[in-house]
């Protein structure tokens, strides 16, 4: 009897696990079968979504230009705080802040009635000396006047003279003028106010040519020579490039920093710059003409790892690269491309691997290129 209830309950438990595993593997068929449905209707949805339209380059063997990068200051080529030799109260201020003016331009007036009056009285002692040097120089030469009484006479004239000499350069200090072109500062005086002997009064700087000074490693002081060009780009024109002319190089390393400090010419024609502003100065390290490159823009990285996204009959195809060095708009690939593959260069970050695209562009390389 009790081999009889065991064997019904082993039957029971058999036939609950059996149910048990066919519930399970229904309820695995009716999941998997709705992910497979999921995954085709999504492949189907991307079949239909538009192509997303790309520019995109060919990748190029071509020139590649390595460009050493420093920071730099810009200053005035000629830079004086203008100061009266003389001093005295101001009569009239000929000038504005910031205003640009030429050599020459009066830009601040003394008062001058005091020294005008002793010019005139030097200038009327001068003409009674040379009457009186006059008349004893012709009876001297009559043997009527001594030579002691010429003496005199000449050397009062020549006292005289100096005294007229020394009140016109003095008239002449009343008014001060700007000592070449170039840009004022801000106005420091006002009429009818006293300025001591040497004190300033505003500032005037030369901006055309303008300095460019900058630090470069030690290292490489064989690059760089007198006369040789630069480029420049200025934050506050990011759209212009210049090109300075290196001027001069500290003849001495800085000990602590192991720099040199370099000052290029800038011209400056249009008169845009100011001094202090801020300058990234690129100079030419080296050029390789058979290098495989492609704009910067194209560059795409997902942590370590660079990539493009090629251009293959119509997909876009995330392609991994090694780059062996950048200029700032051109990169020079080390290994992932070759010459001919299209790269997309605008519209990437739309795209995803195995995305169709409508390439609207296709544009040169030389369009990315530094000249």
């Amino acid at each position: 009897m009790n081999l009889k209830i065991e064997k019904n309950k082993s039957t029971l438990w058999i036939s609950i696990i059996i149910i048990q595993l066919l519930i399970i593997l229904g309820l695995g068929y009716y999941f998997l079968k709705n992910q497979f449905k999921s995954v085709d209707v999504n492949a189907q949805g991307a079949r239909k979504l538009p192509s997303v339209q790309v520019e995109t380059v060919f990748v190029s063997k071509g020139t590649y230009q390595k460009y050493i990068s420093a920071i730099g200051t810009l200053k005035a080529s000629e830079t004086v705080k203008l100061a009266s030799q003389e001093g005295g109260i101001v009569e009239k201020v000929l000038f504005k802040s910031g205003q640009k003016v030429s050599q020459g331009d009066p830009l601040l007036q003394f008062e001058k009635a005091e020294i005008e009056a002793r010019l005139n009285e030097s200038l009327s002692k001068f003409r009674t000396a040379k009457s009186t040097y006059d008349r004893s120089k012709a009876l001297y030469e009559r043997k009527i006047e001594t030579l002691s009484k010429l003496e005199e006479a000449e050397n009062n004239y020549r006292i005289s003279a100096a005294a007229v000499e020394i009140n016109r350069l003095r008239l002449e200090k009343t008014t001060v003028r700007a000592p070449f072109d170039g840009f004022l500062g801000l106005k420091e005086v006002s009429p009818g106010g006293y300025l001591k002997p040497g004190q300033d009064f505003v500032t005037l700087d030369k901006i055309d040519p303008m300095y460019l000074d900058f630090m470069l490693n030690e290292k490489y002081i064989g690059i760089i020579t007198i006369g040789q060009q630069i480029k420049v780009e200025i934050d506050g024109f990011p759209q212009n490039e210049y090109t300075a002319t290196i001027e001069s190089i500290e003849p001495s390393a800085d000990a602590t920093g192991h720099t040199i400090r370099v000052r290029a010419e800038l011209p400056n024609a249009n008169q845009e710059l100011r001094a202090g502003f801020f300058a990234r100065v690129k100079i030419p390290e080296y050029q390789e003409d058979s290098a495989i490159i492609i704009p910067e823009a194209a560059l795409e990285n997902s942590g370590n790892q660079e990539y493009v996204f090629t251009v293959v009959d119509g997909i876009a195809r995330s392609t991994p690269v090694e780059v062996a060095s950048r200029n700032g708009q051109i990169v020079k690939i080390a290994r992932g491309l070759k010459p001919g593959q299209v790269v997309i260069v605008s519209g990437q970050k739309r795209v995803a691997n195995g995305v169709k695209v409508l390439v609207r562009s296709r544009e040169n390389i030389q369009k990315y290129s530094q000249t």
